[in-house]
């Protein structure tokens, strides 16, 4: 309460036409017993809301969070949000340049190999370093003793949803399983009661971007979920049982990759109906 005392008193005595209050991480601030949630719902209704000329914008990468506190609160903030702007992963395009930018001049067999393993993710790709190869790159970065994104993983989960053991638990059941499982066979490999705990497992992990929902064509009432994240994927082929004893695993698992395995035609070869490169997916509007 007193910070946002202090943050009143501030922007009364502000001289400029318009005030943008930014929060970032959000989630962080409302830690257990400090009455920030309060304190903000204090804030916005009993004086922001009415100023015309102050802007508050919050973010954070604890997207279930922000949808239960802010966009689906039925409290005091209820209904109090003018827009909300969903920041999704650099695509194959954007990843392309923001790579450019960093005077990283790669292939795009080479930029979809690195986004195969990291995704979009800016914080990620961000690691990687000019004038090394995408496998010198990956040890680099996961493999090698005390490399940044060893440990990403599980720190990852704790920072992004309460409980994250419940979280990991599933995902991993959904890790094995390449098409996805259905509510009942996750609640059966998790050993675990259909109820609000597992539907808000589920959500928190479609909000984040860790898994997808579909239904199949032939059970359309069948919701099918399914593990999509890049970096969750990689993790559970590659580094969950890894004892990370060689440094250089990427570059030699990667060589073993291109000449062991080599391009197999799968059941729908030749009834293709349209074909996709790989530069058609590096479009601007892909």
């Amino acid at each position: 309460m007193e910070a946002f005392e202090q943050l009143i008193a501030l922007l009364q005595n502000s001289t400029k036409k318009r005030k943008v209050v930014f929060i970032d991480e959000i989630s962080w601030l409302d830690t257990h017993k400090s009455g920030f949630l309060t304190a903000l719902e204090h804030f916005w209704n009993g004086w922001a809301c009415s100023k015309r000329d102050t802007m508050l914008i919050v973010c954070g990468s604890a997207t279930s969070w922000i949808v239960k506190n802010l966009i689906n609160n039925h409290g005091g903030l209820y209904d109090r949000i003018t827009a909300t702007i969903e920041l999704l992963p650099f695509t194959l395009h954007e990843t392309e340049l923001f790579l450019k930018s960093k005077n990283i001049n790669w292939t795009h067999y080479q930029i979809a190999e690195i986004y195969m393993i990291m995704g979009g993710i800016p914080f990620y790709l961000d690691k990687l370093k000019q004038g090394k190869s995408v496998s010198q790159n990956i040890d680099n970065v996961l493999f090698r003793k005390n490399a940044e994104l060893k440990k990403e993983y599980q720190n990852l989960f704790v920072s992004l949803f309460d409980h994250a053991e419940n979280y990991e638990k599933i995902v991993e059941i959904l890790s094995s399983n390449h098409n996805g499982l259905t509510r009942k066979e996750i609640l059966e490999k998790a050993k675990m009661k259909s109820g609000n705990k597992i539907t808000t497992i589920l959500n928190n992990l479609k909000y984040s971007g860790f898994i997808r929902s579909y239904s199949q064509p032939t059970k359309k009432t069948e919701v099918i979920y399914q593990l999509i994240d890049s970096f969750t994927l990689f993790y559970y082929y590659f580094m969950h049982k890894n004892n990370f004893r060689d440094e250089k695993f990427w570059t030699a698992i990667h060589l073993l990759i291109l000449t062991t395995f080599g391009v197999k035609q799968n059941k729908y070869y030749d009834i293709v109906q349209n074909e996709v490169t790989l530069d058609d997916l590096f479009a601007k509007s892909a």
